[in-house]
């Protein structure tokens, strides 16, 4: 007992996902070079990996799917065609409740610019109690929610089978954590920190922790633990969606990859290693262009 409790530390989970960020450093480099030669950092004229991702995100995700749902048997059956009617329904009037084609474009985007792409599922239930305080469920929400390419982590594996636990990071100040753990008691023990995050740019008076959001599939609870506080989680949590496969996310969306190792690296790697003549031309153009306004100065 007392070794299984020294294996779900805090601090073995922060051992965990520094081995994980160590294992996954050389793909969070190559998508972070794929996101800034997307967005054109270095100003050249002709953006070949902009102009050919623009494409196939209309190739990809061309628009919202429509929902279809069928019985597996197609035996007469009044209460199956309704129940299938019924559910049916209640999928498109969840895609309609909110913007979840913002959400898909961006996981879309993400993937084929950084090679990894992740959505997660939220599911937010309204109790209430009554004068005998017996709870009944008023309402249900469910959404779908895109998580940052560099802000999700998995146990380093071949294949996906294989992976026992993941992460998502998240950058909290200290209104979220008390709106989100109630019941935690240590939050100005919590290392904060003023340096602006890549999600909270212009907000300059901001202080953040690190809290990861950690995924046990072995255990089927979800641990919340920040970075440089060891004396216990933030949160555990029982299984809140009590899934099959346990993930409140599907297996992320990889591009180029194998059966070896469960690691990305974006595609552009691949097209750029094999293109660089084109770069040559499009640098030689780029050039001439300019050569050719100064002709015609001089003229």
């Amino acid at each position: 007992m007392v070794e299984s409790l020294r294996k779900s530390s805090p601090a073995r989970w922060l051992q965990r996902i520094e081995r994980e960020r160590k294992a996954h450093q050389g793909f969070r480099k190559d998508a972070d070079d794929a996101v800034k030669l997307y967005l054109n950092e270095k100003q050249s004229r002709f953006n070949i990996f902009f102009s050919n991702t623009e494409i196939l995100r209309g190739v990809t995700y061309p628009g919202l799917p429509r929902p279809s749902v069928r019985r597996r048997f197609l035996q007469k059956s009044p209460a199956h065609r309704a129940l299938a009617s019924a559910i049916e329904r209640t999928i498109d009037y969840n895609l309609d409740d909110y913007d979840c084609t913002e959400e898909f474009n961006l996981t879309n985007l993400d993937w084929l610019t950084s090679g990894l792409g992740m959505t997660r599922i939220r599911y937010a239930p309204s109790i209430t109690k009554d004068e005998s305080e017996e709870e009944s469920l008023v309402h249900q929400a469910v959404w779908c929610e895109t998580v940052p390419w560099a802000d999700f982590g998995w146990q380093p594996a071949a294949t996906w089978r294989q992976v026992k636990w993941t992460y998502i990071r998240h950058y909290l100040d200290r209104e979220d954590i008390k709106a989100q753990f109630p019941e935690f008691t240590d939050v100005e023990n919590l290392q904060f920190d003023r340096k602006l995050n890549e999600h909270q740019e212009g907000d300059s008076e901001g202080e953040f922790a690190v809290v990861y959001e950690v995924f046990d599939k072995s255990a089927r609870k979800v641990r919340f633990v920040s970075e440089g506080y060891t004396k216990g989680y933030i949160d555990v949590r029982d299984d809140p969606l009590e899934l099959v496969d346990f993930f409140p996310h599907p297996p992320p969306l990889l591009a180029v990859h194998t059966s070896k190792k469960l690691e990305p690296r974006p595609d552009c790697m691949q097209y750029m290693q094999g293109s660089s003549s084109r770069l040559g031309d499009a640098r030689r153009a780029d050039g001439h262009a300019e050569g050719a306004r100064c002709v015609r100065c001089v003229f």
